[in-house]
């Protein structure tokens, strides 16, 4: 990836990890490729749908990791509760899938968030992301003609 998403970012340090408060209005193109990615049918209206969303409303956010400054993976979600979060997209670019980007996404944004709750809805392909996560799976049947759709939670354990 060429360049550096630098001046589009909030930087936020966690240890040696580095996670970026993304700014999609100002970003170099990655965090909109990283948002079609995790839209099925990634139109460019629905891409930018989906962007003037985090850029209008002040509960939808995007956090990406971004470690030496290049964006691997962003997370994008909607605060439902000041404890309760719904994953609204989330994706790592494909030469780092695989490599716990993903979840350490998910783990960062439980604990900044300090969420007693956190959901997501999902396909098939991903219900073993979410498992992995610790999330709950649940079938919610087929929400669009062929299409079964799945809700996934994350309670914390008193």
């Amino acid at each position: 990836m060429k360049g550096s998403v630098e001046p589009a970012l909030e930087r936020l340090v966690e240890g040696t990890v580095m996670f970026h408060v993304l700014q999609p209005d100002r970003d170099d193109g990655v965090s909109r490729a990283l948002l079609g990615m995790s839209i099925g049918d990634p139109t460019a209206e629905r891409v930018a749908r989906a962007q003037l969303q985090y850029e209008q409303e002040t509960d939808w956010q995007l956090l990406g990791y971004a470690p030496a400054g290049s964006l691997l993976g962003s997370i994008g979600f909607q605060i439902t509760a000041p404890d309760e979060t719904t994953i609204r997209h989330i994706a790592v670019l494909p030469p780092y899938r695989g490599q716990g980007i993903g979840r350490k996404l998910v783990e960062h944004l439980i604990a900044t968030r300090r969420l007693e709750r956190l959901l997501a809805e999902t396909d098939r392909d991903a219900v073993g992301f979410y498992r992995r996560c610790g999330l709950v799976i649940t079938s919610l049947g087929e929400r669009y003609p062929g299409v079964e759709r799945f809700g996934c939670a994350w309670a914390r354990v008193p």
